[in-house]
């Protein structure tokens, strides 16, 4: 080889080796770069990212109280590379944001989809409410489930529900308490908003007795269309028919009810905007006296302890809540018992710690409330017949949600 060729060659190389230092120096610093941008983004697995995320969106539902019998939320977490998708159902669009923004916060997730469904289930069209149509509607804590254990409250005929969602011909509803259940979709007639504030247009009518029949025709000796329960509103079509009121009936039925067994109010708001005292609360609980005991049960058919206290109030203006423990947080609490007063609810740790036991005092030491086998009345007065000394000492206080001075 000459002496040129040498130097081309030894050029050729010595621009070779300086191209692959210059590689080496560039993916070096590219790693550099690239480690400090991902800093604080480590690598997790997607399994131990699934498990961060979970715990995050535990974390969201107690920090804004989310309670199962008021609040559905079903949400799935599914993690591939680093990519979260959030899927199922969400009754409160805040929950739902929540859950998005707090999976976003944690370490290690790429990207997050949003696949929850807001409810009302978008399949049910603009039929979002619901009547009820059988004369006392039980409600359950599964599709398919709603008697004996199973039961979590019902509702009376008439009464406007939300429906959120529906699964093999049972429906996900919620009360105008906001509690939660199943309720089969024979016991209730589906409407649109605006034929559920028709149903409620116009004079109202509220059954006042234990049980009422509604007859065909204004006479008793019609047949009988079906049989309501005290605490039923129906709307009113005519009234004082030969003693009778002429009543709609949910899916478009009418009947007849006689003057007797309701009391008639010249619109919804006027009815709801009754408040009764509490010698009015205390007639109405004693009108109940020796009705059975049934779990989850909230009408003249039955009733547990806290369904019985819930209608007793509500029936005289004050709402309450569905549950003993959510009835504990109502009203202004009574830490002394000396200081208790007429309709005063009373609390007791029964079957598990905390409230799970509730009647209402009615004077001189005695309350009434729904205890095995029904409803009666018992004292906190070791000398009084209706002495009860297991309950005297399981008492844990009281709540006070309607005073005298009402």
């Amino acid at each position: 080889m000459n002496v040129r060729g040498a130097e081309v060659g030894r050029a050729k190389r010595q621009d070779s080796t300086s191209v692959y230092i210059l590689a080496v120096l560039l993916a070096g610093l590219y790693l550099a770069l690239g480690s400090a941008c991902t800093a604080h983004r480590p690598v997790v697995s997607d399994a131990a990212l699934g498990d961060a995320v979970r715990a995050r969106l535990a974390a969201v539902d107690q920090a804004m109280g989310v309670d199962p019998r008021l609040v559905i939320s079903k949400v799935t977490v599914n993690v591939s590379s680093g990519n979260v998708t959030l899927a199922g159902v969400v009754s409160e669009k805040d929950l739902r944001d929540a859950y998005v923004k707090a999976t976003r916060q944690v370490d290690g997730v790429r990207t997050v989809a949003d696949n929850i469904t807001l409810l009302p289930d978008p399949s049910l069209g603009k039929t979002t409410l619901g009547i009820i149509s059988a004369p006392v509607a039980d409600l359950g804590d599964a599709p398919g489930q709603s008697t004996g254990s199973h039961r979590v409250t019902q509702a009376l005929m008439g009464a406007v529900v939300d429906v959120l969602q529906e699964q093999g011909g049972w429906y996900h509803v919620r009360m105008a308490d906001k509690y939660l259940g199943w309720i089969s979709g024979r016991d209730l007639v589906r409407v649109t908003p605006e034929q559920a504030a028709s149903w409620r247009k116009g004079e109202q009518a509220r059954v006042v007795t234990r049980f009422a029949t509604v007859y065909q025709e204004a006479s008793v000796r019609s047949p009988a269309v079906t049989k309501v329960v005290m605490g039923t509103i129906l709307p009113v079509l005519s009234a004082k028919t030969a003693g009778f009121v002429l009543a709609a009936l949910p899916g478009g039925r009418q009947g007849y009810l006689r003057q007797d067994d309701v009391r008639i109010y010249a619109s919804y708001v006027a009815l709801t905007s009754v408040r009764g005292t509490p010698d009015d609360l205390l007639a109405t609980a004693l009108s109940l006296r020796g009705i059975r005991y049934l779990w989850g049960g909230s009408s003249p058919y039955g009733f547990d302890c806290s369904g019985f206290t819930q209608f007793v109030y509500g029936y005289n203006g004050f709402p309450l809540p569905r549950d003993t423990d959510m009835q504990f947080q109502s009203g202004q609490a009574i830490p002394d018992r000396a200081h208790l007063e007429l309709g005063d609810l009373v609390f007791f740790s029964t079957y598990k710690a905390g409230p799970s036991h509730v009647g209402i005092y009615i004077g001189n030491g005695r309350y009434i409330n729904a205890a095995d086998p029904g409803v009666v009345i018992y004292s906190f007065v070791p000398t009084d017949p209706d002495y009860n000394a297991t309950l005297d000492r399981q008492y844990i206080g009281a709540r006070r949600v309607i005073s005298l001075g009402h």
